[in-house]
């Protein structure tokens, strides 16, 4: 019996179109608003959506930025993906100057899904100590959160191990995406 014929973009190509279907925006890696491969986070779409999700709290762009300061210099390693995961489901505890009260600023919006911004995008590249390019990555509010390693469903000789050994790599090479990859 002769396997089909597979080409990597055709299963990437699928999962996008699933995601199309479910909502989520496709956006080629070089269209990504971005500050540097560096830098994981979508930063300037990260801000915009703060913006609208905490409307009701009257954040100014001092909140903002303090948000996003917490995100990108919260350090690695477990006690770093703990903070992040809590800030994900609770929000990131700002002292707000102009009443001087603590505020929880939310990163997602749990009871309007329509408020956030899903965004999927295939083969992006990362860069710390090394350079990566993942598969498909997914972006919820500018942060990444799912990376997708795909592997031919028709090989003999690869496997969901194989991918994810192939994302344990990327950690170690790029931990600073990591800290808020969730899936």
């Amino acid at each position: 019996m002769k396997l089909p014929e597979f080409d990597e973009d055709m299963l990437e190509d699928s999962v996008i179109e699933k995601l199309e279907e479910n909502g989520w925006a496709y956006v080629p890696p070089d269209e990504l608003e971005r500050e540097g491969y560096d830098v994981p986070l979508l930063t300037p779409v990260l801000i915009r959506q703060i913006h609208k999700i905490n409307k009701s709290v009257d954040i100014g762009e001092d909140e903002v930025l303090k948000v996003v300061n917490e995100l990108k210099l919260k350090r690695t390693g477990q006690e770093g993906v703990k903070d992040i995961l809590n800030y994900l489901k609770y929000g990131v505890p700002v002292k707000f100057e102009r009443d001087r009260l603590l505020r929880y600023v939310r990163l997602i919006d749990y009871e309007n899904l329509e408020n956030n911004d899903f965004t999927v995008s295939r083969q992006v590249i990362f860069e710390s100590q090394e350079s990566i390019r993942t598969d498909v990555m997914l972006f919820v509010n500018g942060i990444p959160l799912v990376n997708v390693e795909l592997k031919n469903p028709f090989s003999t000789t690869e496997s969901w191990e194989d991918a994810f050994l192939q994302i344990k790599k990327y950690e170690e090479k790029v931990p600073e995406l990591f800290k808020y990859v969730q899936l």
